[in-house]
This record gives structure tokens, C-alpha cells and sequence, in this order.
């Protein structure tokens, strides 16, 4: 039996209030997906930790694994991280896929 170690790649942004991440899954047996991370800067005791599922990594929110917000009122930070992380190089875009590029 051979154990499969998931490789996960992730890339974080920060700005005045917020932490936030993105955390590239690849599966063997399904396509790849992102785990989107927010988490409030400004609450020093338990902050605020939002965090979102892009399915198809294809930069589309798609559900919501805790906070309460709809995948649309966090669409914008994921698309801006996007665009930051495709700037630096640090995201990569296959065809429609966006994902933490590997290290």
C-alpha cells in the first residue's frame, strides 16, 4: 500500500484588514479546485475566517465551507487575488483552470 501525500500549493495576499489565501488541491482521481481564504486582520480574538470552494478552479466561487456570506459578496477579493497572484507569477492559468503554481 502506498500513501499518497496531497500536494497543495498556496499562495497568500494581504491587505490593510485581511489575510487571504488560495489553496490549489489536485486530486488523482478529480479535477483540481481552490480553497478560498479569508480572515479579518482587524479582530485580534477569534477573527472572522471566511472560507469558499471554486469547484473548478476556474475562478468562480461556488460554495461557502464557513462564514456568512454568499459566494457573490466575496467574488470581487477572489478576483482580485486572482489578478495579484497572475501578476507575480505565483498563480498560473491552464485553458479556463487557475491554479497556485507548483514550487
Amino acid at each position: 500500500m502506498q500513501l499518497r501525500i496531497p500536494n497543495v500549493q498556496r499562495y497568500v495576499y494581504e491587505n490593510c484588514d485581511s489575510h487571504l489565501e488560495i489553496i490549489s488541491f489536485r486530486p488523482a482521481s478529480a479535477p483540481p479546485f481552490n480553497e478560498f481564504k479569508i480572515m479579518d486582520k482587524r479582530q485580534m480574538v477569534s477573527p472572522q475566517i471566511i472560507v469558499m470552494i471554486d469547484q473548478n478552479a476556474d475562478g468562480i466561487l461556488d460554495e461557502v465551507l464557513k462564514g456568512a456570506v454568499t459566494p457573490a459578496e466575496v467574488q470581487s477579493q477572489y478576483t482580485e487575488v486572482i489578478e495579484a497572484g497572475l501578476q507575480k507569477g505565483e498563480l498560473i492559468k491552464v485553458n479556463s483552470t487557475i491554479l497556485v503554481k507548483e514550487k
